[in-house]
């Protein structure tokens, strides 16, 4: 699950950059992945990339995530930049989901066990030991 205000672009342009670089990768290795992406106004190619790569699904706006998030296998925040603390990881680890994020994804927020910082080249590796 990928949870936030998709107008803002760092939301934007990070989900599009891991739906490329880390998604389809993992895909490869395991079919049966999906990637649910949840929030209000997702621009037009988020909606068009939705539609054309299999298991991607891009759901909109949901008044409560809380309940997807605790359904999830895990959630991730592979923010690329931005500042301050991500509600939207709070939010994720407050339900009780594993979350995976980068560095920028996790700024501001103190360790947690069910919080896996880690760098770009090495997010879908975590997603398919914590998966595995």
């Amino acid at each position: 699950i990928f949870f936030g205000y998709m107008k803002r672009a760092e939301n934007h342009w990070s989900i599009i950059w891991f739906i490329f670089f880390v998604f389809l990768k993992i895909r490869k290795q395991n079919p049966h992945i999906h990637l649910w992406i949840l929030g209000l106004a997702p621009r037009p190619l988020l909606k068009l990339i939705g539609k054309c790569i299999s298991n991607v699904h891009v759901a909109g706006a949901v008044s409560d995530p809380t309940l997807a998030f605790q359904k999830a296998d895990l959630s991730v925040a592979p923010l690329l930049y931005g500042a301050g603390v991500k509600i939207k990881v709070l939010q994720m680890l407050e339900a009780g989901a594993t979350v995976v994020a980068t560095e920028v994804g996790a700024e501001g927020i103190e360790s947690h066990k069910k919080l896996h910082i880690v760098n770009k080249t090495q997010f879908g590796k975590k997603i398919l030991e914590l998966l595995d």
